[in-house]
């Protein structure tokens, strides 16, 4: 994004309040899970479409940890957005709150401070066609 593309958005963002930007953004987009998560991989923010499609209420993974919520076997065994940076389309097998599975693909984007630090990422899952 061009400098000047880059300060305008910067001076609305922070008239409107990023926090609600992003809020209101990822609740515009139907039938996608997305969840952010600091550096601790605590989860700061899970959408309606997640709570619907996997049973996890956000009352019960905000402030915790995103494995309570999001449960795949790949996830269990480290990180891969804090290993990888980013994801593009990476196919997964999730856990519901109910004991049901259903696969997805993870698009996804990690967040570091100048010494390169994790400080957190953005994640979006689509659940896959007859899942």
């Amino acid at each position: 994004m061009d400098p000047l593309k880059q300060g305008l958005l910067r001076r609305w963002l922070g008239q409107v309040g990023a926090a609600e930007m992003l809020g209101q953004l990822v609740e515009l987009l139907p039938d996608r899970m997305v969840f952010v998560v600091d550096a601790n991989r605590d989860v700061l923010l899970w959408n309606q479409e997640a709570e619907r499609i996997l049973g996890f209420s956000r009352a019960d993974l905000l402030g915790r940890h995103c494995l309570t919520g999001i449960r795949c076997e790949r996830c269990l065994s480290g990180c891969g957005l804090q290993q990888q940076r980013q994801i593009q389309g990476e196919r997964l097998l999730l856990h519901r709150a109910d004991g049901s599975s259903l696969w997805a693909r993870k698009w996804a984007s990690a967040f570091f401070d100048a010494e390169g630090h994790f400080q957190g990422g953005v994640e979006v899952l689509i659940p896959e066609a007859g899942t």
